[in-house]
């Protein structure tokens, strides 16, 4: 059972907001919450970038 099924857009859109859940929420059917999900997505993948953080240093 998908307990995503029983939650409202906002309720999902407010769990991306969050950056909750987001593994489950890139592939939401509310294109709202799809793109916040992958916002904060993209922000996870670039601050945990070994790169990133050697850019910093220098």
């Amino acid at each position: 059972m998908n307990i995503y099924n029983f939650l409202t857009v906002d309720e999902r859109l407010e769990l991306a907001k969050q950056g909750r859940c987001i593994n489950k929420l890139i592939h939401d059917p509310d294109r709202r919450v799809r793109d916040e999900a992958l916002e904060h997505d993209l922000n996870i993948l670039i601050d945990d970038h070994p790169l990133f953080e050697d850019n910093i240093s220098e």
